[in-house]
């Protein structure tokens, strides 16, 4: 009985492993290349809480999201970056942190709403939370980068990073560009 629990755990320990080296290898691969493509949009989203789930082993992170076969176009790595940003910024300083992720659509763009259950941003700040170099956190503890270059990075993929307040919680809305489902690109 022993052994097979032991031989459980470890099968399960291998799997976690090979979850992460594939994210990882996705995300440098991306960057690698500056290459736009066509990918789902939930194999991003797998990548990123995969990754986010590495800088929080020890709090328990409650993500919410609703698969979904859509397609995306841009820089995969880019975006991977840029949800994983917002991902670690929401469950940085909460103690029992949760992020919702929703998907809307309009005509070109598909819009992640990642909800998180901060309290949202005080409207003097929210107005500068974009600016290169302003950060609200402790000194030594964020450049006043993520923000701004996330910003940045959708404006190349011809997309966009906004921020609103939801149900007195944090949103930040990711809008991806449309991809073409005949064109996908499979990294593995």
């Amino acid at each position: 009985e022993k052994m097979k629990m032991l031989t459980s755990k470890t099968a399960a320990q291998v799997e976690r492993i090979t979850t992460i080296i594939k994210s990882l290898r996705s995300l440098s691969h991306g960057m690698a290349n500056d290459q736009m493509e066509n990918f789902q949009l939930n194999e991003l989203l797998k990548e990123a809480i995969n990754l986010a789930k590495l800088k929080v082993k020890m709090k328990r992170v409650q993500f919410k999201y609703e698969e979904s076969q859509k397609v995306v176009f841009g820089n995969r790595s880019q975006i991977v970056q840029v949800v994983l940003n917002l991902l670690n910024n929401a469950i940085e300083e909460m103690d029992q942190p949760w992020v919702k992720i929703e998907i809307k659509e309009d005509k070109n763009h598909l819009n992640l709403f990642i909800i998180d259950s901060g309290p949202g941003i005080r409207p003097e700040m929210a107005e500068k939370i974009f600016v290169p170099m302003f950060t609200s956190k402790p000194v030594g503890k964020g450049t006043g980068l993520g923000l701004s270059l996330s910003r940045s990075f959708m404006n190349q993929n011809m997309g966009d990073l906004t921020y609103q307040t939801i149900d007195d919680h944090t949103c930040f809305i990711v809008s991806l560009l449309k991809g073409d489902t005949k064109e996908i690109t499979k990294i593995g």
